[in-house]
């Protein structure tokens, strides 16, 4: 049985934490429902957004919503909150997940 089906159909939060321009940690979010297409689990975000995959390593970080995070984020049912930075010059970009996200700029 693959790992995390019983999360399907449910909304999730992203939550993804990083610093931006002048070092400050932020966050930014998405959201949507939870998909399997056989293959991955997928973050519906339409009709705006195109799905965002999840790596499957993630798919265990996913947890309930719960406390304080379920008033900020009412609606959503389970949360997965990622940090994001900046890349060593040597990584092989080809290997990465093209999310289409771009970072806020600061005020």
């Amino acid at each position: 049985m693959v790992q995390g089906l019983e999360h399907v159909g449910k909304q999730l939060s992203v939550v993804l934490w990083g610093k931006n321009n002048d070092g400050e940690e932020e966050a930014i979010t998405f959201s949507g429902g939870l998909i399997y297409d056989g293959d991955d689990f997928l973050v519906d975000r339409s009709p705006e957004n195109a799905p965002f995959r999840l790596i499957e390593d993630w798919v265990s970080d996913i947890t309930a919503m719960a406390g304080e995070l379920a008033e900020i984020f009412p609606g959503s049912d389970l949360i997965l909150q990622l940090t994001v930075g900046d890349l060593p010059g040597d990584v092989d970009k080809s290997t990465l997940q093209k999310t289409g996200f771009v970072w806020p700029k600061s005020k």
